[in-house]
């Protein structure tokens, strides 16, 4: 039988060996993503293999270096959410037909999984008979789909547990979290880690029949109930909803019979996901589908998967993950300058990390890190080499390609060793008279600077006026602000705000370098706290009136993490730090009136007075150690700092009941009032840049979306009548923060018109 040659094709080419191997590379434009022009492209070839009597084996492998496959398209689970149900089971019942011929080719098939494996590409390598890893740090294997409100829909919760460890993969389908290529070969889920220069050629042998070297601890494993061990797992999960962990349950788990322990396992994940449905709804897919015949837990896969695209969760998560993207894309159509060396001025625990962040993107060659004195620059090496040793320990680094970024920095007390940098960002003190003395020596040594190789300064400053900082700057027009949130590595979003003077290219290029640095670009104009802390503020500045009030501070904290937040407002400010908190409400006070007044009894200012600044010392409204707040041993609760607790004595506060509906609706309606509010200055060009920019930079409920879009969901109408219903309700003391809950213009324009704020909602 003859059979019809395979021409280079649009996603495909087919490599054939001497052997009677196949090698189907992959390579699709920019990057690998399962779409479904792809597994059409792939279910013709699959069908003329199946009738090629000389293939002896199949190999799949990409053609991007580091790169397998890393997911499905997410325009494409964006368009199935408007496709309905029944058209969404169909396209992943026929995605699971195409990849189902995988195992029906009567040969061999290998996933060659050369890095990022992630989504419908592990779920691909699942359908295969056989799954190697390059000893590779870039190889990284999940199933995220629940950071997208919905979870695998390709097969991924029924093959998974049938071939690896309950535990496992529960946890795997529950968190999203990568597996390394080590962990992947000890639970089973690849068959082998080789050399990355031996993958192709091992693949093929396997491909041929020779028997792969198995992890001697790969089995499943069935000392304890799959359930029982499946609880104790998820106990200790706790990415990516950072819940505390509940190790102590483990005993009780254990005793408890198959069926409830079921339940349990179903109950923790919820209660560890904080308003996130898709955790708990993958858990419990993927323990139902392991009692069911294959073809009947692949129904129910789809079937479950097409009801999850169409919840408000997934269309939520999906935005906000978009929007990361349509953040960088945001720069006019300015061309951003080359930025290769850039400066950083003051090396406190900000600067050294915006130096650290620099000297791990690949485009920039140099990092000098300026200060005023030795020891302090001593200090920022030590906590940047402690940062890179972490990144080695993960396994993101070599030691080799460690010490080549830390050689790229150069501690300096001389600004003139600035002189080559084309950016220039400064991170001093926030005070005025210092950022004018730092450029005033910034501009004497870059006056020698040629106009046709521009440099930019920027400034990170979390609230001072950018209109009056320019001032103290040569050429404000390349200048703006870049303001990077505590801690750097970790915040993911950096706020760009420009001035009347900043031009195209500036923005532009600030654009550029911070989507360099890996973080996320929030480009805005210029305003009081700017996009966060204008909004953060007021919402910290009505938890000092329920302070004031005398509702508790533990009492605050709980309703705000029950409705989804990573920590409570008390809490936070203690962390960020009361005199930080002090300063902008200093600021915001100054910029807004009376509407953004303080309480009378101003419990932050009198802390800050007595210097209890919260983490940075001993004691705010909690006591602090090691950075953590310290815990009741009996409650669990944090255990109030004594100069707080003498005030409260002193005032007799926090015996002032409020249930915690009270508490959410004054706390989250303070932040969605305050969104519409910079939304109406116009502070960003989109509203998305304010959902953004609040659900990366404080842990807002990623599954609503963001303060606007749940605004939208609420119901404009619905939101602003509850709001004038607070501002004018007498039920609570005080006055002025009453007027934080008048509806501004744009929220009762919206209002009056039942218009949603994004108008395509």
């Amino acid at each position: 039988m003859t059979t019809p040659a395979i021409n280079h094709s649009k996603y495909f080419h087919i490599e054939s060996k001497a052997s009677g191997v196949k090698i189907l590379w992959l390579d699709v434009p920019k990057v690998n993503v399962l779409q479904m022009a792809v597994l059409q492209e792939l279910d013709g070839i699959l069908d003329r293999l199946a009738n090629d009597p000389s293939l002896k084996g199949l190999v799949i492998a990409s053609t991007k270096p580091d790169v397998f496959i890393a997911g499905a398209d997410i325009n494409e689970i964006r368009a199935l959410q408007s496709e309905g149900e029944e058209k969404t089971y169909q396209v992943t019942m026929n995605a699971k037909g195409i990849l189902a011929k995988l195992r029906s080719l009567g040969v061999p098939s290998v996933a060659a999984i050369n890095g990022a494996c992630k989504g419908g590409g592990l779920e691909l390598a699942l359908w295969c008979s056989h799954r190697l890893a390059a000893d590779n740090p870039a190889v990284a294997l999940a199933l995220p789909e629940v950071r997208l409100g919905i979870f695998p829909g390709f097969g991924g919760c029924v093959l998974l547990p049938r071939l690896i460890d309950t535990i496992k993969a529960v946890t795997m389908i529950a968190t999203g979290a990568d597996v390394s290529a080590k962990e992947a070969w000890q639970t089973g889920l690849v068959d082998e880690v080789v050399a990355a220069d031996q993958l192709l050629a091992r693949a093929e042998a396997i491909a041929l029949g020779a028997k792969s070297k198995k992890a001697p601890s790969n089995g499943k494993g069935k000392k304890a109930g799959w359930a029982e061990r499946a609880v104790a797992a998820l106990l200790d999960v706790t990415e990516p909803f950072k819940a505390d962990r509940f190790s102590g349950m483990r005993h009780f788990v254990s005793a408890t019979t198959h069926g409830f322990a079921s339940k349990q396992v179903l109950a923790q994940i919820s209660k560890r996901a904080k308003g996130y449905k898709a955790p708990a709804q993958a858990a419990a897919l993927t323990l139902r589908t392991l009692t069911m015949p294959l073809a009947k837990a692949l129904e129910l896969e789809s079937a479950l998967f097409a009801q999850q695209v169409q919840s408000k969760e997934s269309a939520n998560l999906v935005s906000i993950f978009l929007d990361r993207s349509r953040a960088k894309k945001l720069a006019s159509g300015a061309t951003p300058a080359r930025v290769s060396e850039i400066g950083v001025i003051g090396s406190g625990i900000m600067g050294a990390e915006i130096a650290f962040e620099a000297i791990c993107a690949w485009q920039i060659e140099k990092v000098v890190v300026i200060d005023i004195k030795e020891e302090f620059l001593a200090k920022a090496k030590a906590n940047i080499e402690k940062l890179m040793a972490g990144r080695v320990k993960s396994g993101k680094y070599t030691k080799l390609e460690a010490d080549l970024k830390l050689a790229k920095l150069t501690f300096s007390t001389s600004y003139s060793d600035l002189a080559n940098c084309d950016a220039i960002i400064e991170a001093v003190p926030e005070k005025d008279e210092i950022k004018f003395a730092t450029y005033r020596q910034v501009d004497e040594v870059m006056t020698s600077r040629s106009k046709e190789t521009p440099w930019f300064l920027f400034s990170n400053t979390s609230a001072r006026d950018l209109e009056v900082l320019k001032t103290g700057v040569a050429n404000p027009a390349n200048f703006s602000g870049m303001h990077f949130f505590n801690p750097v590595s970790q915040m993911a979003g950096v706020e760009i705000p420009g001035t009347s003077s900043t031009s195209e290219e500036t923005m532009a290029t600030a654009i550029s370098l911070v989507s360099a640095l890996g973080k996320i670009p929030l480009p805005c104009k210029n305003y009081p706290g700017f996009i966060v802390n204008a909004i953060l503020g007021p919402y910290l500045a009505m938890t000092a009136h329920l302070l004031a009030m005398g509702v508790a501070p533990a009492a605050i904290d709980k309703a705000i993490l029950n409705f989804g937040m990573p920590m409570g407002p008390v809490e936070l400010m203690d962390y960020v730090g009361l005199d930080v908190v002090a300063s902008v409400a200093k600021t915001l006070s100054s910029a807004h009136g009376d509407r953004l007044a303080l309480p009378s009894l101003d419990l932050v200012g009198k802390l800050v007075e007595q210097g209890f600044l919260g983490r940075k010392g001993s004691y705010g409204f909690y006591v602090w150690e090691d950075c953590k707040t310290v815990k009741d041993a009996k409650t669990r609760k944090p255990v109030l700092g004594a100069p707080y607790r003498a005030m409260a004595e002193a005032h007799n506060l926090g015996s002032t009941p409020m249930a915690e509906e009270a508490i959410v609706k004054l706390l989250i309606g303070t932040i969605e009032n305050e969104a519409m509010r910079v939304l109406e200055a116009g502070v960003v060009s989109d509203p998305f840049l304010i959902d953004l920019a609040f659900v990366i930079s404080t842990g807002f409920t990623a599954s609503l979306g963001g303060p606007l879009r749940h605004i939208d969901q609420l119901g404009v109408k619905t939101f602003s009548d509850l709001s004038r219903n607070i501002a004018s309700g007498s039920e609570l003391p005080g006055q002025s923060w009453r007027k934080n809950f008048v509806p501004c213009n744009l929220l009762a324009e919206h209002a009056a018109n039942r218009t949603n704020i994004y108008p395509a909602q």
